[in-house]
């Protein structure tokens, strides 16, 4: 046993850091367990190739229909729950979750699933599965906050621009009264 652990350990430190991120629960079966160890000693050890990331593993999922659109079209959500653990050793137990279909290796998760998790280094409370969710503030305002966001912010903009033209051609106005009176 302690062999085929060395022999894992080996073949993970040599790995490209892309292929190691992309370890599939296929390739976990016979020893999930044995696997999960090696793989968190491994990313500790290659820490500084993974920056602020950290492999894990998504332990649990869930998908249902929410409902049916006017067209007839099924809507559904789904989400999960992930565990990571930090170089310093502290674990944390997040959730993730969308609209839409989970994709089909999450359907029927029947052991941990590895997975490249985002965390702030700050506060690693927050975090993300890594490639899930926007990556830039334009991308993020778009989905998350979404265009219609802007129309109310154009529209302030519009009537305090109106409001200046008034309030200025009301004192021009005043102003050629007064000049006309003297």
């Amino acid at each position: 046993m302690k062999a085929k652990k060395e022999e894992l350990r080996e073949l993970y430190r040599k790995m490209p850091i892309e292929e190691f991120a992309e370890l599939h629960h296929k390739d976990l079966e016979d020893s999930a367990q044995e696997a999960i160890e090696v793989i968190r000693e491994v990313a500790k050890e290659r820490k500084d190739e993974i920056n602020e990331t950290c492999f894990e593993y998504i332990i649990e999922t869930w998908e249902e229909m929410t409902g049916e659109t006017d067209y007839g079209k099924l809507m559904w959500e789904h989400g999960g729950t992930y565990t990571y653990r930090l170089p310093d050793g502290r674990e944390f137990t997040q959730y993730a979750g969308g609209h839409g279909r989970l994709k089909p290796e999450f359907q029927d998760l029947s052991q941990p699933y590895p997975i490249e998790v985002e965390y702030l280094p700050d506060n690693p409370t927050v975090s993300r599965i890594k490639g899930d969710g926007p990556n830039s503030i334009p991308s993020w305002l778009r989905t998350e906050v979404g265009y219609w966001a802007f129309f109310p912010l154009i529209l302030l903009a519009f009537g305090v621009y109106l409001l200046w033209k008034a309030v200025s051609e009301l004192r021009n106005q005043d102003n050629n009264k007064m000049g006309t009176m003297e």
